[in-house]
């Protein structure tokens, strides 16, 4: 449940998103979510107390402690600085807490949004007969606007005794609160309140499908089944839920499926050709420098793995290591010693990597992508060793065509222990 927990979040925030569709409102994707259009940024962040409190909170700690809070301290922090729920109040007092904090024009800029989203909504159930609505959902949408009412029909709120503790949003009294006792609303509130939602367009579940396979699997060769859905839910929001995604993926043939864990057909495919193609250059070829000895002053285990390198007859190479263990270093003696005889290609995965190896003395070095797009360039590095920094960033895709684009020049390959996930 834990290792789903995203999973989750993103289910009822879908299911939010499409009952607040069918209601007519239009919505904009945010970095943690979504908000509904026409609601003014000013009015969000006024209503988002617990947020502000979290982080002034989150702040003053990593500043006394001079590092960094993890997520679990900021767990902590969200449930020791939450208030007490005020069982006292009603549904009524708390939506008149709320009204009395917006001025008469934010307030009627919000009605009118209603109101407009509600013919929207209207419209919508007009024009398309796919879109269904029973009894209870139509009158639940003819009586939305009478939720708001006009500026002078509001309810004035009702001051609580001085004594009493205050909340920091009275609003989230009503939250769903696991673990604690919930506040039901009266039978009368909830009487014959059924709620709308649009039917799921099946189109936009295969889009969304396609958008996750396509995003995860060009980092990743295997990914877990309901990371799949965690993303192909944020690609759709509003548009679809996770039955219809479940029965999409299950109607899905490119996927193979094994104790939750996803891989594709073609991804598989690519593995065992990359895995034939190193295999085949066993041996393939002259060692690049194997009289060489470092001008440098390197470790021990760098000055190793160097010699290794240097002497192997292998097409392809590859160096692993953690962060900070030298890796720059023993890249730079290896060109130095590569171009002493030969030549050297230098790749780096982006523009930004390839802006700090300059810098470093790899004057030439280029991205993997310029050098998959340009033929010209391929030509004029054809018997150069190819050497690809970072390696682990690239998708498989890419590495299996900067192998192919490789012929017969050795190829190696640097990158960090966080290398992709393979099958």
């Amino acid at each position: 449940m834990f290792e789903q927990s995203k999973l989750c979040t993103e289910v009822y925030r879908s299911e939010l998103a499409l009952r607040l569709r069918a209601l007519g409102y239009r919505l904009r994707n945010t970095a943690n979510g979504f908000e509904i259009e026409g609601v003014q940024p000013e009015i969000i962040e006024r209503f988002s107390k617990r947020r502000r409190t979290v982080l002034s909170v989150d702040a003053l700690l990593a500043v006394a402690s001079e590092t960094p809070l993890s997520n679990n301290q900021r767990a902590a922090i969200s449930r020791l600085t939450r208030p007490a729920k005020r069982a006292d109040l009603t549904p009524e007092q708390v939506l008149a807490h709320q009204r009395a904090q917006l001025s008469d024009q934010e307030f009627a800029e919000l009605d009118q949004l209603a109101k407009a989203s509600l013919a929207a909504a209207s419209a919508a159930q007009a024009a398309a007969p796919r879109l269904q609505l029973s009894e209870s959902e139509a009158v639940n949408l003819k009586n939305l606007s009478q939720i708001s009412g006009p500026p002078e029909a509001r309810p004035a709120a009702q001051a609580p005794s001085p004594d009493a503790h205050q909340p920091t949003d009275v609003a989230e009294t009503n939250r769903l609160d696991h673990g604690r006792e919930k506040v039901e609303p009266s039978e009368a509130a909830t009487q014959g309140r059924a709620q709308p939602r649009l039917p799921v367009d099946p189109q936009a579940a295969r889009a969304a499908i396609d958008y996750a396979r396509d995003h995860l699997f060009e980092r990743s060769s295997a990914v877990p089944r309901h990371e799949l859905l965690r993303h192909a839910l944020q690609f759709g929001r509003g548009s679809v839920d996770l039955a219809m995604l479940e029965t999409e993926l299950q109607r899905r043939t490119e996927f193979i499926c094994v104790d939750g864990t996803l891989t594709t057909k073609e991804t598989l495919r690519l593995e065992q050709r990359m895995i034939a193609l190193v295999n085949q250059g066993l041996g393939g070829c002259h060692p690049l420098r194997a009289d060489y000895r470092p001008t440098g002053a390197l470790e021990p285990e760098q000055e190793q793995a160097l010699q290794l390198i240097l002497r192997s007859p292998d097409e392809v190479i590859a160096l692993q290591g953690r962060a900070g263990a030298g890796k720059t270093q023993l890249l730079q003696e290896l060109v130095r010693a590569i171009d002493q005889r030969y030549a050297s290609t230098v790749l780096a995965p982006a523009a930004a990597a390839v802006d700090v190896l300059r810098p470093q003395g790899f004057k030439q070095a280029a991205t993997v992508q310029s050098f998959l797009v340009d033929p010209e360039f391929q030509r004029s590095t054809r018997g150069q060793a190819l050497v690809v920094d970072e390696a682990g960033v690239l998708s498989l895709h890419d590495l299996h065509r900067t192998h192919s684009r490789a012929e017969e020049r050795p190829f190696g390959l640097r990158g960090h222990d966080s290398t992709a996930t393979r099958v």
